[in-house]
């Protein structure tokens, strides 16, 4: 073969090796993400069953009285798990960014709003009791236990929304094992309450064991953090530069040595104009590998808690996480609600159809949990983490591997549950009546898992875009318009009974899942990349000209182990030596100064120049960024 020919196929055989080496990074990347995703649901789910078990064991009265009560909460946790889905977005986004401080501060502001959102919610729960009465028209025995339980819930819903919030915390940094084993470990704690507190208490006893087992959680995560705290508390910042002082190798000499212990931890490092490379993961990051010819590195800045804390509660902060929270609160209370509201309409049609519905429910909830659910997870993960880093690429590529790892999962669900419809309704129940009805509704139950698959995860991808508004009406179409209002009429206008509920369900998941689809195939993901560093960067733009006396006051400031006054001057581009502040490898870090010719790029993962630093010139910035300094 002449070598003009073997030149461009070692070329095409290259670019091929590259590319199945980068999907096949990204599916070990996504597999070890949604795997203690699906662990940590799981677990979760059999604590809920044992509560269940326990308060069953009392009688049937009791047992009305917990599910009802857990029924209550649940309507109520749906809105507020939806206002945590911010913290997925913007947690991920900002680490991904190297703003680990970024994904502290969200944190507090998210663990503030949804504290506050908690207290509706505690209202709801200390009046169960009339709830019970008027809403699921329970007599005055099983409406009495019913506001036991649900007053005996309130010490444990503050704790139980603190380790939300944790949690979203730690998976948004990639730390997905520590949630996954805190909740394997609170599923033999619950049995251990449940048991003693109910032999001694009865009712109430169980109703105390679910929150004593939730502030025991929140107190095994604190306990995590602070034990583990440099790879869960770091308050590392990263700034990225616009120039890299190439012509001045002593000066990169003097950053690399800086941050060498940065290095250990951030394997792949970036800058604006490198090439793409791995975002500046902690140490257990399964992102790309970085290049043989690495991006240059990149400084670090180090606010105080004090600094975090103020970012954390100014109204910016409140309001951006709002304008997601809120639409993803209203957006997970549709979809939620959708589902319960078909089974209060089954229990109009009677005992045969409700249990033949709640069986085949219970089942796609299951193969739900079993991979799909981990892989929506790691997805919003995944995607925001790379947004973060300005890595669109591999952000597209980890959308593109969990929408494939998805379907293939529930195609092989759709078929088992073909094949085994005629005996899937023993697993529930031995009545026959309700076993033919379950091997009739499995046909449409089947075809409900690829596009219940493809749903949740696009909406997992979407939430990592932080289109959690775009989601609220898709959901409010989907399954309300055309599910709901579907099922409705087929059910009882067109007498087909819980087989109509069933085509609803089905047309409304059909409706969400090609809309979310059809919204994923027409994002830009360069912009998308573009728009998540930009509004990370968006409040310190906007402190410019909030920063007291403006750029010039605060240029005056002295920096760190500098002088007054003159210091801006010193590190004017073109003087010697302008990195004074760097601290050497394993000094204390007192400050940073950064130079960079754009504010916007040398501040990209900043979210507040009054809090961290001050800004001069749009066109040759030095900032300054002392922890705990505000302005």
């Amino acid at each position: 073969m002449s070598d003009d020919l073997q030149g461009p196929l070692l070329d095409r055989s290259g670019e091929k090796d590259a590319l199945w080496k980068a999907f096949e990074t990204e599916l070990r990347a996504i597999l070890i993400l949604c795997g203690p995703a699906c662990i940590q649901l799981g677990f979760q789910q059999a604590v809920l069953v044992t509560n269940q078990i326990f308060a069953g064991s009392l009688g049937a009265d009791a047992l009305a009285a917990a599910a009802i009560g857990f029924t209550l909460f649940n309507l109520c946790w749906y809105f507020l798990l939806g206002v945590g889905s911010a913290l997925d977005t913007l947690a991920s986004q900002s680490y991904g960014a190297g703003d680990r401080a970024g994904v502290i501060s969200w944190a507090i502001t998210a663990a503030i709003v949804m504290s506050i959102v908690g207290v509706p919610v505690a209202v709801a729960l200390f009046y169960g009791g009339p709830i019970a009465m008027h809403v699921f028209q329970q007599d005055a025995a099983v409406s009495g236990l019913v506001q036991t339980y649900t007053r005996g819930m309130l010490p444990g819903l503050w704790p139980y929304i603190w380790s939300c919030v944790i949690m979203k915390a730690l998976q948004a940094q990639n730390l997905m094992w520590a949630p996954a084993a805190v909740t394997v470990s609170m599923f033999f704690v619950n049995i251990a309450f449940n048991a003693s507190l109910v032999s001694t208490c009865g009712f109430t006893g169980a109703a105390y064991a679910q929150s004593a087992s939730r502030i025991a959680q929140f107190l095994l995560l604190t306990g995590h953090v602070l034990t583990f705290g440099r790879a869960c508390l770091s308050f590392e910042r990263e700034v990225l530069a616009d120039e890299y002082p190439e012509k001045d190798p002593s000066t990169g000499k003097l950053i690399r040595d800086a941050i060498a212990e940065d290095v250990s931890a951030h394997k792949g490092l970036r800058s604006n104009g490198a090439p793409e490379t791995q975002s500046p993961f902690a140490e257990n990051s399964h992102g790309p590998e970085a290049p043989k010819e690495a991006a240059p590195v990149v400084p670090y800045a180090q606010p105080g808690l004090k600094a975090i804390l103020a970012d954390a509660v100014q109204w910016d902060s409140f309001r951006d996480f709002l304008a997601l929270g809120l639409p993803g609160g209203f957006m997970m209370q549709l979809e939620g609600n959708s589902y319960d509201i078909t089974t209060l309409l089954a229990g109009l049609l009677g005992t045969v159809q409700v249990d033949a519905h709640n069986a085949m429910l219970t089942l796609c909830e299951f193969s739900y949990v079993a991979l799909p659910f981990g892989i929506a997870t790691a997805a919003t993960i995944r995607v925001g983490n790379m947004l973060g880093a300005g890595n669109h690429k591999t952000a597209k590529t980890s959308a593109m591997i969990c929408i494939g790892l998805c379907l293939g999962f529930e195609c092989v669900t759709a078929i088992l549950i073909l094949s085994l419809r005629s005996v899937i309704g023993y697993l529930f129940v031995n009545d026959e009546d309700v076993v033919h009805l379950v091997s009739k509704i499995a046909i449409l139950a089947a075809v409900y898992q690829l596009p219940d698959g493809l749903y949740g995860v696009t909406s997992g991808v979407l939430r990592g875009l932080g289109m959690q508004p775009t989601l609220l009406w898709v959901n409010l179409g989907g399954f309300w318009a055309i599910g709901i209002v579907l099922g409705v009429t087929l059910t009882f206008k067109a007498r087909l009974g819980v087989m109509g509920l069933w085509w609803g369900l089905l047309s409304g998941i059909v409706s969400t899942a090609a809309i979310c689809t059809v919204i994923l195939a027409r994002v830009d993901w360069p912009a998308e990349a573009r728009k998540a560093q930009e509004a990370l960067a968006a409040a310190a733009l906007a402190g410019v000209g909030g920063a007291g006396a403006g750029g010039a006051g605060a240029a005056d400031e002295e920096a760190p182990g500098g002088s007054a006054g003159g210091s801006r001057a010193q590190h004017r581009p073109g003087a010697s030596d302008p990195w004074v502040g760097l601290p050497r490898r394993g000094a204390p870090r007192p400050g940073l100064l950064i130079r960079s010719n754009s504010s916007l790029s040398s501040l990209r993962s900043l979210r507040s120049a009054h809090t961290y630093g001050s800004l001069g010139s749009h066109n040759t910035a030095t900032a300054m960024f002392a922890p705990g300094a505000r302005h």
